[in-house]
């Protein structure tokens, strides 16, 4: 794995109760940041299932566009 990926793989299947550890939010927190579109929507594992799944490609762009957002705000801020 690179580093690029934030150490994780990005065709693996990380599972919905994770997403403290993914995240750093509470589940409340985290139910509330899917239904505002703040990470992504994880998926059912398999149809007709209860079980979520983020794969590790969503979880990479977020943080990626999350890090993007970061930097763009230090080079926005007055000096």
């Amino acid at each position: 794995m690179s580093d690029d990926n934030f150490g994780l793989d990005p065709g693996a299947v990380y599972r919905q109760h994770l997403g403290e550890k993914l995240f750093g939010l509470k589940h409340s927190q985290i139910a509330e940041a899917i239904k505002d579109g703040k990470i992504p929507a994880p998926v059912a594992a398999i149809a007709g299932g209860r079980a979520k799944i983020w794969y590790g490609y969503q979880i990479i762009e977020h943080r990626r566009a999350q890090l993007d957002a970061a930097k763009e705000m230090k080079r926005a801020a007055p000096a």
